[in-house]
């Protein structure tokens, strides 16, 4: 913004008086200043934010990032409007918290989600029953495969019997080799190691397709859910762009009130 304003400067007198009271009114009012000014540092570039989502490539962390800046947009609206000063409150009424963007981030993503979208784990619990029911069945795939290895190592005997996983061959039962005596007729040996077996039972191979499937079904429900939400936030561009472009006329002035109160421009 400040830029622009450089680049492009004012040449009708009446609009530059307009753009000076402002920034008279925020040098007379220190305290509001500072407290806009300590506002305005939580507030992403909303800009960027709002082209990333509109082009489909904003991950669940810019949404948040735009939802938590348009969260101090009310507080920065009513120390505008506090002051009294006319100027200042004209401001305050072009900023559109667009609470619907933020209540539509709030309710679908958890607080801190991950980088990207593609592991899952953005959703936040309660907002889709079906992806609750794989969530759970996922999730409870751990207790299962600790109380089974649990139950094989009471029943065999081998107290070190590990079940592992890997991208390759899956979930299995791993043996050591002074242990391979132990190991009952029924396992089916899956891969042989300098140190140990690997092997696999049809309860394991069941359970474990069950789990997988529920994996791959949330992370593509996840997927779908979150491009919905991108496209239902990038729906209300408009609104967020007028205040983003409030937001940055308000931080460019306020940066220009500090600079002329520290340096005793007049």
């Amino acid at each position: 913004k400040l830029k622009r304003w450089m680049l492009y400067p004012l040449r009708d007198p009446e609009v530059i008086e307009g753009r000076l009271n402002i920034v008279q009114a925020l040098v007379e009012d220190p305290i509001t200043r500072s407290e806009i000014r300590d506002h305005l540092q939580g507030v992403h570039d909303l800009e960027r934010l709002v082209t990333r989502t509109v082009a489909g490539s904003a991950t669940p962390r810019d949404l948040v990032a735009l939802a938590s800046s348009l969260e101090r947009v009310p507080d920065l609206s009513a120390k505008l409007k506090a002051t009294g000063n006319t100027i200042l409150s004209a401001m305050a009424h072009e900023l559109d918290p667009v609470k619907r963007a933020t209540k539509l981030v709030r309710e679908a993503l958890v607080e801190e989600p991950p980088p990207s979208q593609k592991d899952g784990g953005v959703i936040c619990e309660g907002h889709h029953s079906e992806l609750d029911e794989l969530m759970e069945i996922a999730g409870d795939g751990k207790a299962w495969f600790a109380a089974y290895s649990e139950k094989l190592r009471g029943e065999t005997g081998i107290t070190n019997l590990k079940i592992r996983f890997n991208n390759v061959f899956g979930y299995f039962l791993e043996v050591t080799k002074s242990n391979l005596e132990l190991v009952p007729d029924t396992w089916l040996r899956k891969q042989t190691l300098a140190n140990a077996e690997r092997y696999f039972t049809p309860e394991l191979k069941e359970f474990e397709t069950k789990v997988l499937k529920a994996e791959e079904l949330s992370r593509d429900l996840e997927h779908d859910l979150f491009g919905k939400l991108r496209a239902a936030v990038a729906s209300q561009i408009g609104r967020i762009l007028d205040t983003a472009r409030g937001l940055a006329t308000l931080d460019v002035l306020s940066g220009l009130a500090e600079v002329a109160s520290e340096m005793r421009y007049c």
